[in-house]
């Protein structure tokens, strides 16, 4: 089943939704006392959807990229990035090399950040990458992916190389996987492949250090299986099937070792169900309800407690503002 435009277009535009509830979220932890309540922030310089963000080693996150709409209404990519500050404020920092939209962010363990693929400027797929280094403000262009790919994973693992996984190629659901290591520079094409190909799918590293890569949209429908990534071995092994397939979903490794997965669509409806993933046993379990079911959302694990915050995501087309 093919995902409609109007939906994709909702996802998009949830995404500013979800990036800004994200900053308010790290807010909280840094500099207030959690009270359960939300509280404005300062606005961005830029509209953006489809940005990535993540956490800097100094508290701050960075927002990067993303689509604005230009003077007809379409949607075009962004080079531009940001800073969100402990105080509550956005400033503008030094502009990536490449335009791009719907890519990965990912913190290394030397505190730089890797962005890679996404769509660019010309509205197709791009195979470059670049690294941040936040204390010169400078983007440095790096070694580029293997295949150009948007709406993949990227996940950090024990050794400080980073597995990119999956996305979306000129319409094609990949079902490749890349190592980046960031001393070289470069990116490895994996030995191992995913059991599917898989679009809009959801990445956990377990406490192991192994990845679970789960659900998603093979092209034709969407998935229920997942892979686990063993970094020790380089290989990739199917992994037990959910209850219910779902794209557009989350997963959240908990303080316990065991992996939330949260809402989706199954290809006809969005979903309120969830399941946990426990390791030890290699099972899935379905577990609570969600109070409203969503897609496209962003899930994230508070701190000093088992708890998990979904915010935002679409309903039946309609972006949510729920979390």
């Amino acid at each position: 089943m093919q995902r409609s435009t109007s939906s994709r277009l909702a996802v998009s535009v949830l995404a500013v939704f979800s990036l800004l509830c994200s900053t308010l979220l790290i807010k909280g932890i840094i500099s207030q006392v959690p009270t359960g309540t939300w509280a404005l922030a300062g606005n961005m310089a830029s509209p953006r959807s489809g940005a990535a963000t993540v956490a800097l080693q100094d508290g701050r996150l960075l927002i990067a990229g993303g689509g604005a709409p230009d003077a007809t209404g379409n949607s075009v990519a962004l080079a531009s990035v940001e800073v969100f500050d402990t105080s509550g404020n956005f400033a503008a920092v030094a502009p990536m090399n490449f335009a791009r939209t719907k890519h990965t962010a990912v913190a290394l363990q030397d505190g730089r950040v890797l962005v890679a693929g996404g769509i660019g400027g010309g509205g197709t797929a791009i195979d470059s990458a670049e690294l941040y280094d936040p204390v010169a403000n400078t983007w440095t262009v790096t070694g580029s992916l293997k295949v150009a790919r948007s709406g993949h994973t990227a996940s950090l693992l024990p050794d400080g190389t980073v597995l990119i996984a999956g996305g979306d190629n000129a319409g094609v659901a990949q079902n490749s996987l890349e190592v980046f290591d960031p001393t070289a520079g470069v990116f490895t094409t994996a030995t191992g492949a995913l059991s599917s190909p898989r679009d809009s799918h959801a990445a956990a590293v377990l406490q192991d250090g192994r990845v679970l890569i789960v659900g998603g949209f093979d092209g034709a429908k969407p998935l229920a299986s997942s892979d686990v990534y063993d970094p020790s071995t380089g290989s990739v092994s199917a992994g037990p099937a959910m209850s219910t397939a779902r794209q557009g979903l989350s997963a959240t490794t908990q303080l316990d070792g065991k992996v939330f997965v949260a809402g989706g669509n199954n290809g006809s409806v969005d979903l309120d169900s969830t399941e946990v993933y426990d390791p030890a046993a290699g099972t899935f379990a379905v577990s609570a309800t969600l109070a409203t079911a969503r897609q496209g959302h962003q899930a994230f694990l508070l701190p000093h407690s088992n708890n998990i915050l979904i915010v935002g995501g679409t309903s039946s087309g309609a972006a949510l503002n729920s979390s």
